[in-house]
C-alpha cells in the first residue's frame, strides 16, 4: 500500500447538466455544495458537494447529452454506497422525494440493501449493516 495513501476523498460523476444533478443530491439526500468552480453558466461549472464524514461529490460537465444504460454486475465503476442508520425510516423519506427503488432485500449476511438511480441514470446503493457489522470499523 502507498503509505502516504489517506483516504479516498470524493468520487467524480459527469453529467450532462451538473447544476440539475447537483441539486438533486442537494434536495435527495441533504447534501451541500461547499466549493463551487464558476465557469460562467451554471450547465458548464463544476460542484463539490460535502456527502458526509470525509466525503465528497464532485459533479462536473459532460462531453455528450448521451446517457449510458448502467447495470449492477456490469464492468467498471458500478455505483455509489450509501450507509444509513435506519434502513425503513431512509427509504420512507426518499421515496416521498420521488425515489423508486429497484431491488430492497436483506443480503446473507443480514445487511440491508436497496437500489435505485439519480436522475443521470447513475446507481446508489443503500446499505444497512448492523452495529456490529460495519465495514467503517476496519478503517
Amino acid at each position: 500500500m502507498l503509505k502516504e495513501l489517506k483516504a479516498i476523498e470524493h468520487i467524480g460523476i459527469y453529467s450532462p447538466d451538473p447544476k440539475k444533478l447537483t441539486d438533486w443530491y442537494c434536495n435527495t439526500f441533504g447534501m451541500e455544495i461547499v466549493y463551487k468552480i464558476d465557469k460562467g453558466v451554471p450547465e458548464k461549472s463544476i460542484y463539490f458537494l460535502k456527502a458526509g464524514a470525509g466525503m465528497i461529490v464532485e459533479i462536473l460537465p459532460a462531453n455528450s447529452n448521451q446517457k449510458v444504460e448502467k447495470n449492477v454486475g456490469d464492468p467498471g465503476f458500478s455505483h455509489i454506497g450509501i450507509v444509513v442508520k435506519d434502513m425503513n425510516n431512509s427509504v420512507e423519506i426518499l421515496k416521498s422525494k420521488g425515489v423508486t427503488f429497484k431491488e430492497i432485500r436483506e443480503t446473507s449476511m443480514g445487511w440491508k440493501i436497496g437500489y435505485f438511480n439519480d436522475i443521470d441514470g447513475n446507481i446508489i446503493e443503500l446499505i444497512y449493516r448492523p452495529k456490529d457489522d460495519r465495514l467503517d470499523y476496519y478503517c
